[in-house]
């Protein structure tokens, strides 16, 4: 099975300690996670699968097989590409492809910096993979809706939730109040 975890670099420690749990117990199950280095949610994946690695003593090596980060450049976020899962979006063949898609999803895309275009460009990856060809079973964010009439959330996430929606790929926003609704992510493996 293979998920994606994203969101908010401004996820609140409660909801990370939630994402993090859910990671290593993934991890704990053989799933995949994809996520893109980003601060907040999608560090989240890493911290869980790192833990799994660490608690369960499996060798370091078996990262690559629990988790794939894209980063849209070498680098970014103190990430280095082809190093425990790391996937550097900028030397894919296919990274026309994927900034096509990422644009064809932007609600602004011509307001973007280049930097922003290729941030957004690591998000159809996320959702579809490598081959831009292999969907994700479904989708972990923590996001703060665009509005109250729609279901996608502000900031870089959306581009991915968009595609997965798009995609008929479930999404589960844990971006809640209460402590039973973020908890309710991780009675995914009860």
């Amino acid at each position: 099975m293979i998920y994606t975890m994203i969101g908010s670099r401004d996820t609140p420690v409660s909801a990370q300690k939630v994402l993090i749990e859910f990671a290593y117990k993934a991890a704990s199950k053989g799933f995949k996670g994809r996520s893109g280095a980003a601060k907040g949610a999608d560090a989240c994946l890493e911290e869980g699968v790192k833990r799994f690695i660490r608690e369960s003593g499996s060798p370091r090596s078996l990262v690559e097989c629990l988790q794939e980060v894209y980063i849209p450049w070498q680098g970014f976020s103190g990430k280095n590409k082809n190093r425990y899962g790391i996937l550097c979006v900028e030397d894919f063949d296919n990274k026309n492809e994927g900034l096509s898609l990422a644009e064809s999803l932007h609600p602004a895309w011509d307001k973007c910096s280049d930097a922003a275009k290729l941030l957004h460009g690591r998000n159809p990856y996320q959702i579809l993979g490598k081959d831009l060809n292999s969907t994700s079973d479904f989708v972990v964010i923590w996001g703060v809706p665009e509005s109250n009439q729609s279901p996608l959330v502000k900031g870089g996430t959306r581009t991915a939730m968009k595609l997965a929606l798009d995609n008929s790929i479930p999404v589960y926003n844990t971006n809640t109040n209460t402590v039973e609704g973020l908890s309710k992510i991780l009675n995914f493996f009860n």
